[in-house]
């Protein structure tokens, strides 16, 4: 397979170079608009670069037009042509089966960029972790001899690579990428044990910090070889994490009313979040809930929490200034469950909403919980937990677990801010998509071996 950058003027000029060098059956995998020169000494041009992939080996070669071949009349020529017609046929040679599937490329090793293969090439004098389980398994599928079959049948007419098979060697090909890349990261973390340098692997690639991965391994060797290894390094690990966070749900007793106001950045999820809540407290513990919103700005907001709102049968109040808050707030003491939408706000314009963190930051009465996609880049979730401090927030909620297929983020903050996980959400159904975790079932969820081999499997 070879990757390819084409420039041209049109996309039908790229298209054309694209199938002359890598063939028909050659993959697309990038277009976008730049400037080039098309000689060194001329003015750049406006054109097109296309990255493309292929197999030059299976570039059909043209044949030059049957009539437009001269046959060659030297008398030697002559001869031998007569000759031919007058010798019987000959019989055809026998021809090998041809095999189902096309022989495997493996053996001459995964196309690494050069910086990343000095690297490796680098660090391979130290002692390296052993590579995870599903990636032996992907080096020995691609080593095995594929079983002949009984009966081979013939291959297809179309005998070359196409844009699923390119695809695919595409998808492989950055899998071993990563893991090479986070082998060379592991070598950091010096251990005696092949299972906590696997572990420790494992919790990078699920984004946890790499200082918070070291503590978490270490401390599980330590408590193995307390208990003599009877414990495995997984169940260490998740011992140690259950007691680095803290899981505090709302309080479902209720031995007094319970207002919690819902905070966060746009499109996180507080209005889904709330809806799902007030269906548990309304309909499944039978509570007195009312519902206030506070968000008047976004279109519809209001509305689409009316809507659920009227499905649970509970009463839903708007409050149009902090002010107009504090009074619903006072004199609705008949209500058990408060539960207040906010207007979402990115961290870098929180100063719109100073009236409103003022009025709820040091009122111990008022649970704030901080709602967060997992979706949300490292470095943006710290800083938007940065700049809500200004409301007290004393509890995280993490939404959109169903969109991502990394969760260490949450681990990390958790860890770090030494806040409670109040709970997850992992999609848009109301009300069935909430998760409640447990200190046990968070710790399963963020270091299980299902997990991380389900995270081996996808290509970034």
């Amino acid at each position: 397979m070879k990757i390819k950058t084409f420039n041209a003027a049109q996309l039908s000029e790229a298209i054309a170079e694209i199938k002359k060098e890598l063939g028909e059956d050659a993959l697309i995998l990038s277009t976008k608009e730049v400037e080039f020169r098309k000689e060194p000494n001329q003015p750049p041009v406006k054109g097109y670069e296309v990255v493309a992939a292929g197999d030059p080996a299976q570039t059909a070669v043209k044949e030059e037009p049957r009539e437009a071949r001269r046959p060659v009349s030297t008398p030697a020529a002559l001869a031998a042509r007569k000759a031919y017609q007058a010798a019987p046929p000959a019989p055809p040679a026998p021809v090998a089966p041809l095999r189902a599937f096309p022989p495997s490329r493996a053996a001459a090793g995964p196309i690494l960029p050069p910086a990343l293969t000095d690297l490796l090439e680098s660090a391979a004098v130290r002692k390296m972790p052993a590579r995870p389980a599903a990636v032996e398994k992907v080096a020995a599928r691609e080593t095995e001899e594929p079983e002949k079959p009984a009966n081979p049948a013939p291959p297809p007419a179309a005998a070359g690579k196409t844009p699923d098979s390119i695809a695919r060697e595409m998808i492989e090909l950055k899998r071993l990428i990563r893991w090479s890349a986070q082998s060379v990261v592991s070598s950091r973390f010096q251990s005696v044990d092949p299972d906590a340098d696997a572990l420790f692997i494992d919790l990078i690639a699920n984004d946890m910090d790499e200082s918070i991965a070291r503590k978490i391994v270490t401390e599980a060797r330590k408590r193995m070889e307390k208990s003599r290894q009877e414990i495995g390094i997984d169940s260490a690990a998740r011992e140690v994490f259950r007691e680095m966070v803290q899981i505090v749900p709302i309080d479902e007793r209720f031995s007094s009313r319970t207002v919690a106001i819902f905070l966060g950045p746009t499109g996180v999820g507080k209005t889904t979040t709330i809806a799902k809540l007030a269906s548990r407290f309304a309909l499944e513990l039978g509570r007195k809930t009312l519902l206030i919103t506070l968000d008047t700005y976004r279109i519809g907001a209001a509305e689409q929490l009316r809507i659920y709102a009227d499905l649970i049968g509970i009463p839903l109040l708007v409050a149009n200034s902090v002010r107009e808050l504090d009074r619903q707030l006072r004199e609705h003491t008949e209500a058990e469950v408060i539960l207040i939408d906010t207007v979402g706000r990115a961290h870098g314009r929180l100063f719109q909403l100073a009236d409103l963190a003022e009025y709820v930051k040091d009122k111990d009465w008022i649970e704030k919980h901080l709602v967060l996609s997992l979706t949300t880049k490292p470095l943006d979730l710290r800083e938007t937990i940065e700049a809500y401090e200004m409301f007290g927030t004393n509890k995280l909620l993490f939404t959109k677990l169903d969109e991502t297929i990394t969760n260490g983020t949450a681990a990390n903050e958790l860890i770090r801010t030494q806040k409670p996980l109040a709970y997850m959400t992992n999609g848009q159904n109301v009300p069935q998509d909430i998760q409640i975790p447990t200190p046990g079932s968070f710790a399963e969820f963020i270091i299980s071996r299902e997990q991380q081999e389900d995270l081996r499997m996808a290509y970034a």
